[in-house]
C-alpha cells in the first residue's frame, strides 16, 4: 500500500468510523466492541431525550434578559466541566496516540504496508467509543448539575471565543467531521472529494474546523439571542435596559447579515466581563484544546436559525 493510499485513510481520520469498527471485527474480539459503541449510543440517545425534556430545545434557552451572567451558573457551568475532566483526559490521550502515529507516517519516506495503515485505524478505534463516552458522561452532569444543553453551549462559547480568545480551530490534527453543515450540527462524513487525494495538512485541518465550528456556534447563538431580545422587551424601560437593547440588537444583526461570524467577536459587553472576572483562572485552567472540536458539534439539535 502505497504512502499516498494511507495518506487517504489518516486524512479521513475518525470520519472513518465505520471501517474502524469493521477492523476491530476482523482483528478479534469485534463483537463485543461493537455491543459496546451501540449500548453506548443507545445510553447517549437517551440521556439526551431527557436533557431536552427537563431544559428544552437548545433553541429554546433564553439568557438573562438585563445581559448579566449570574455567578451560580458560572459555577454550574465549571461543576460540569469537572464532572468531565477524567473522561476529557483520556479520549484526549487517544487523540494524542493517533496524532503521534500520524506525525510518524508523515515524516516516514518509506512506503508503509498494510500493517502500518492497520495501526493508525487500530489505535483510532478507542476515539469512537471514546467521543460516545463523553458525550453520555456530559449529558449525565448536565442533568445532574441542572443544565441544559443550550446553555452549556452558550457559554461555552461566549467564555471561552468571545472572552478568553480561544480558537475555535484548536483540536487533534486530523479531519474529524464532514464538510457538510446544516442547523447548528455536523454530519460526520468522509470529506467530499477527499478520496485518492493526500490528506490535508495540519493548517488546513485547522482552516476547516474554524470555518465549521464558527458556523455551528453562529446558528447556535442566533435564536438564542432573539430569545433574549424578546424577553427583555417585556422589562420595564430604563437607560440602562435601553443601552443594552442597542447592543443586543446589533449583535443580532451582524449575526443575520455575517454566517461566518461568532457570537460577540468584537468583545463581551462589560456586563458579561464583570460577571466573568472573578473565575478567569478556573475557567482558562478548565480548557480543553483537544476536546474543543467536539464541544459544539455533534448530537446537537436541529438549530433552524435562518
Amino acid at each position: 500500500m502505497s504512502r499516498k493510499t494511507s495518506g487517504w485513510v489518516i486524512g479521513c481520520g475518525i470520519a472513518l468510523g465505520v471501517v474502524i469498527l469493521i477492523v476491530a471485527a476482523l482483528v478479534g474480539g469485534g463483537y463485543f466492541f461493537v455491543r459496546e459503541i451501540v449500548d453506548e449510543v443507545k445510553e447517549l440517545e437517551a440521556s439526551s431525550e431527557e436533557l431536552t425534556a427537563a431544559h428544552g430545545r437548545m433553541a429554546d434557552f433564553c439568557p438573562p434578559p438585563p445581559g448579566d451572567l449570574p455567578a451560580e451558573r458560572i459555577e454550574t457551568f465549571l461543576d460540569v466541566r469537572r464532572a468531565t475532566e477524567p473522561v476529557r483526559a483520556e479520549l484526549g490521550n487517544a487523540f494524542k496516540s493517533v496524532s503521534q502515529q500520524i506525525r510518524r507516517a508523515e515524516e516516514d519516506q518509506q512506503e508503509e504496508s498494510v500493517f502500518d495503515v492497520l495501526k493508525i485505524i487500530g489505535d483510532g478505534a478507542g476515539i469512537l467509543p471514546g467521543m460516545f463516552k463523553y458525550f453520555k458522561v456530559r449529558n449525565q452532569a448536565l442533568l445532574d448539575y441542572g443544565m441544559g444543553r443550550g446553555e452549556y453551549a452558550y457559554l461555552y462559547m461566549i467564555i471561552y471565543y468571545s472572552w478568553l480568545g480561544y480558537s475555535p480551530a484548536d483540536g487533534p490534527p486530523f479531519q474529524m467531521t464532514g464538510g457538510r453543515h446544516r442547523g447548528g450540527g455536523i454530519d460526520w462524513q468522509i470529506d467530499e472529494g477527499s478520496e485518492g487525494k493526500d490528506s490535508p495538512s495540519p493548517a488546513e485541518v485547522e482552516a476547516r474546523r474554524r470555518a465549521q465550528i464558527i458556523r455551528v456556534a453562529r446558528d447556535i447563538a442566533l435564536p438564542i439571542l432573539r430569545n433574549q431580545m424578546a424577553a427583555l422587551a417585556e422589562l420595564p424601560e430604563n437607560e440602562a435596559r435601553n443601552l443594552w437593547r442597542q447592543q443586543l440588537a446589533a449583535e443580532i444583526r451582524y449575526l443575520e447579515e455575517e454566517p461566518d461570524r461568532l457570537p460577540w467577536a468584537e468583545g463581551l459587553p462589560s456586563l458579561m466581563r464583570d460577571a466573568l472576572e472573578p473565575f478567569r483562572e478556573s475557567l482558562e485552567s478548565s480548557y480543553d484544546r483537544q476536546i474543543n472540536a467536539l464541544e459544539l458539534m455533534p448530537f446537537q439539535e436541529n438549530m433552524h436559525s435562518e
